[in-house]
């Protein structure tokens, strides 16, 4: 690759290559706002987002620019994504905590 989209390069992460101009993009976070269509507003309260694998990690980064808190529910908040993701956003309004610990409305 000789570049990389603003969202490859802000996430860390290449899913689609443009073989003719040799770019990587990412097209997870597009992706998923695509999907909330209308309902995106509903980012912009207090979000809730289960794991913390590599496209949890870009969504809570999304999440984050957009929300007034963020919880990750993971299985195992001592596994190796749940920590790097907690270190990943050192200093930002979000908790890791373990599934169980979730309340419902």
């Amino acid at each position: 690759l000789e570049a990389l989209s603003p969202e490859a390069a802000d996430y860390g992460a290449v899913n689609t290559v443009d073989c003719a101009v040799r770019t990587g993009h990412n097209t997870d976070v597009t992706g998923f706002l695509r999907s909330l269509g209308e309902r995106i507003e509903a980012l912009s309260g207090d979000v809730l987002l289960l794991g913390a694998g590599g496209a949890a990690r870009m969504m809570a980064k999304e999440a984050l620019r957009r929300c007034r808190s963020l919880t990750v529910a993971v299985r195992d908040p001592g596994s190796e994504h749940a920590v790097s993701l907690r270190q990943e956003l050192a200093g930002a309004a979000v908790r890791v905590v373990p599934l169980g610990q979730i309340e419902g409305p």
